[in-house]
């Protein structure tokens, strides 16, 4: 026995214990925006202090003009005067806290000194603070309450004058008319750098000084405005600008950004490399369709309904919100490329393509109307459409890829083409194609698109006699692979039928599904096939009726859309058939690489949820959708109990973890919770290709919908380790562990116990299916590892291995003499 080695003998500790229901959310979950539902039950609970130390403003005043406005959005306020209401419980019932009248200081030695640290927890919790007029000079000798407000309140003159919005795009401020009134005007000092200022008061000497502001604090946001000006005795006679409808305007929008109520409306939404989001909507306060960008600090409205926009010498007006058509692109500094319509003087519509960055700036890419950017011809631009994937693809540097329709105004003559931003047109109408003497290009408005970052492309045509065709660009040379009616290289006696799906990832790995015609039947008439457009290798590597799972039989592969990731892998859901397959479990998820696996099938048991738990049967309504690392993200049922919900799905391989699901609570730490009745899908997208995705860089944006109505545009990340303890989701699930479970004591495993005196390593192994098993390795200086050849024990006392699990042992006497280190791996 070598008592060194063992001295030496390294560990892979991993969380394991009691096996329990998938009920928590996961630990690292962020609320971007909540679209509210105006219901019998308030969505948002504020708590309103107006304590006023002296008598020189009156909070009830302001509070009493504001009530009937929080009312009507839905909002619950509740006025306080004292400042017992500052306590860490009570806060927990409220989503904002909103302060009128400058509290007592919380110095050292005062009696409020523990008040700034609950506030400042509070709103780090995602609690909204919302600081009006002399909330800037509450707890005045406490630096950190001025810290967190963003400033300080120093001095004051009166007079009338109009703050102005010195950030027009913001989505608090769009659409904002400024208060004019007579009141006090402030000036504030200690500003915190971090501030956002909105709007600035201009002083008759040209100075200006921050006045409306806002900032983020932890998981939480704060606004500030120095307006609001009301005397002791509520005369609002001279000092009048909560008379004003501006003025409420202006809090309603300070609350509702600051607990993230920016918009009535969201579409599907994207994720930028740098885990910013886009998307598009309603913006709540103005009620414009805007398209947006969000870095973490609250949304910016990039392109706005109503704006006015120059392309050439030529003055446009922004049309209403296009849904879903929005691809950011990384190479562009986190700008995207979107579709909207424009509207000029005499209000006809041209629809275009635009380049949006972050801060609003927009470029015109293609416009109807206007000629073709890199044409030499006459011809205009008669028809673009919005649809992203079908009309036009963007990737990583901007590129892109598009359908449009030309026009020649003086022979009236059309045309449709394929063409990219950058070389121009690819494909025309009428053209010759080089090896199909008898055929000419058809009509190119309709059909598949993709774009991936080496300019590379495949998209689907017409020709002349009706026929489909598939048609290809590598290195800028064009080729045709496959054409309806011609024959299939390889299968004697069939043809191609039409394309569907199309799928090329940056290694040029292009996917796709066909009909297959001639000697064929109903059962083995459709195809998925691989292409190469570097070697130009292509092969068919799934076809309807192949088998599977012993004594079933792929079913028709043009059902269903599929997703492609880095590593080539083709993932789809599938329905098949055979002798022992009934409505009950004829739905899959399969995976294609070098060989076909079945990764899911209706009716499984779910080792990762609550015993008893099984995969419903909506597989397949809502697309997959695969980050960098080929890991699934989909939406379908669970059954438990012969109750049905939905479930938001991660497969790892052939592991299903549940995200978020029908019946979890959603919190924004403090104030309301929301539960989950369903989750959207995403839309048809995935990582390259030139299309957006909702997920990348281990996180991934999602929407829900609440029980009450609302939904809720959510950020998930650390996808693979929900509960951030350290230990990855599959490394838990496969020895044991609830991998949402970070708030119980476990016992860690693997570890060292003792047997009649002499030492074992033991460790936990999965005996259900579909869970991944462990190898066990040595080395004997961790750099070199091989399988261990000595023989694994079954551990006599099972006390704590789950359900579904078994505690394995190995004596480390038996380990050879050079290894003195273990691990498992999987």
């Amino acid at each position: 026995m070598r008592r060194s080695g063992f001295q030496k003998l390294i560990t892979i500790s991993v969380l394991t214990g009691g096996f329990s229901p998938v009920v928590a959310v996961p630990a690292d979950l962020e609320i971007i925006s909540i679209q509210d539902a105006l219901s019998a039950t308030p969505s948002m609970n504020l708590l309103f202090l107006g304590y006023q130390e002296n008598n020189h403003h009156s909070p009830a005043s302001v509070f009493s003009v504001l009530s009937p406005v929080f009312s009507a959005e839905g909002i619950q306020a509740t006025f306080t005067n004292s400042l017992s209401s500052l306590s860490t419980q009570n806060l927990a019932n409220y989503d904002a806290l909103m302060m009128y009248g400058n509290a007592n200081s919380s110095g050292a030695g005062s009696p409020n000194q523990p008040l700034v640290p609950i506030i400042q927890q509070f709103v780090e919790n995602g609690g909204a603070l919302a600081g009006l007029h002399v909330a800037s000079a509450a707890f005045r000798n406490d630096l950190r309450f001025g810290a967190l407000l963003g400033g300080r309140f120093q001095g004051h003159t009166v007079g009338s004058f109009i703050p102005e919005n010195i950030e027009p795009n913001h989505s608090l401020i769009k659409g904002l008319t400024p208060l004019d009134s007579y009141d006090e005007t402030y000036v504030l000092k200690d500003l915190n750098p971090d501030i956002h200022v909105l709007q600035e008061r201009v002083a008759s000497t040209g100075a200006r000084f921050a006045w409306t502001w806002t900032r983020t604090e932890g998981r939480g946001r704060v606004f500030y405005t120095a307006s609001g000006h009301v005397p002791g005795n509520g005369d609002t006679s001279l000092f009048d600008s909560i008379t004003k409808p501006e003025f409420s305007d202006l809090v309603l929008r300070g609350l509702h950004w600051s607990t993230r109520r920016h918009f009535s409306t969201f579409g599907q939404v994207s994720l930028a490399d740098d885990q910013s989001v886009w998307g598009d909507g309603i913006h709540r306060p103005s009620a414009l369709g805007c398209n947006w960008h969000d870095n973490g600090s609250g949304p910016t409205l990039t392109m706005i309904e109503n704006d006015a926009i120059t392309v050439g010498s030529k003055t446009f007006v922004i049309g209403p919100v296009t849904p879903n058509a929005i691809i950011p692109c990384s190479g562009l500094d986190t700008s995207a490329i979107l579709y909207r319509p424009v509207f000029d003087p005499s209000n006809q519509a041209f629809n275009g393509l635009w380049k949006i960055s972050p801060g609003g700036s927009v470029e015109s890419l293609v416009m109807t109307g206007q000629p073709y950017p890199t044409d030499t011809s006459p011809e205009l631009i008669e028809f673009i459409g919005p649809v992203i994937g079908q009309d036009f693809v963007a990737n990583d540097s901007g590129n892109v890829l598009l359908r449009a329709r030309l026009k020649n105004p003086l022979s009236m003559i059309e045309r449709s083409v394929v063409a990219t931003r950058n070389a121009g047109t690819l494909l025309s109408e009428g053209e010759v194609i080089s090896d199909q003497p008898l055929l000419t290009v058809g009509s190119l408005d309709t059909g598949s698109l993709i774009l991936n970052n080496d300019d590379n492309i495949a998209c689907q045509i017409s020709l002349s006699d009706n026929s489909s065709a598939l048609v290809v660009s590598y290195n800028s040379l064009l080729s045709i692979l496959a054409i309806e009616g011609q024959p299939v290289a390889g299968l004697a006696g069939i043809q191609w039928g039409k394309t569907q799906y199309l799928s090329l990832n940056d290694t040029n790995e292009l996917f796709f599904t066909s009909t297959l015609a001639g000697n064929v039947t109903a059962s083995n008439d459709t195809a998925l096939v691989r292409y190469s457009l570097e070697t130009q290798q292509m092969a068919i590597i799934l076809r309807e009726g192949d088998g599977i799972a012993g004594t079933s039989f792929i079913g028709d592969l043009s059902e269903y859309e599929f997703v492609v990731d880095p590593n080539n892998q083709c993932h789809l859901f599938n329905r098949i058939n055979g002798p022992l397959i009934t409505t009950a479990n004829d739905q899959v998820l399969l995976s294609i690489g070098d060989e076909t696996k079945l990764l899911a099938q209706e009716g499984d048991n779910l080792p990762t949820f609550i015993s008893g738990t099984s995969l419903g049967s909506a597989l397949g309504t809502s697309p997959l959708i695969s980050d960098e690392d080929g890991n699934l993200y989909f939406v379908a049922d669970v059954n438990q109990s012969g109750d049905s919900r939905c479930q938001l799905f991660q497969a790892i391989d052939s592991t299903l973890f549940g995200v978020l699901g029908a019946g979890d609570i959603i919190s924004s730490l403090v104030g309301t919770s929301f539960e989950i009745e369903s989750v959207l899908p995403f839309q048809a997208s995935y990582s390259g290709g030139g299309l957006p995705s909702p997920v990348g860089n281990g996180q991934l944006a999602v929407i829900t919908k609440t029980t009450a109505g609302q939904q809720l545009l959510l950020r998930v990340g650390n996808l693979l380790d929900f509960d951030q303890d350290g230990f990855p989701n599959i490394m838990e699930a496969g020895l044991g562990s609830d991998p949402f479970d970070f708030n119980v004591n476990r016992q860690l495993l693997p570890k060292i116990e003792f047997k009649d005196g002499a030492p074992y390593y033991t460790f936990m192994r999965a005996t259900q299916s579909g869970l991944p098993l462990p190898n066990l390795e040595e080395s004997s200086n961790l750099l070199s590892w091989s399988a261990s050849s000595s023989a694994v024990q079954i551990w006599e006392d099972q006390s704590e291995a789950p359900q579904g699990f078994e505690k394995l042992s190995k004596e480390l006497i038996e380990i050879g003499s050079n290894s003195l280190f273990l691990r498992l791996t999987f």
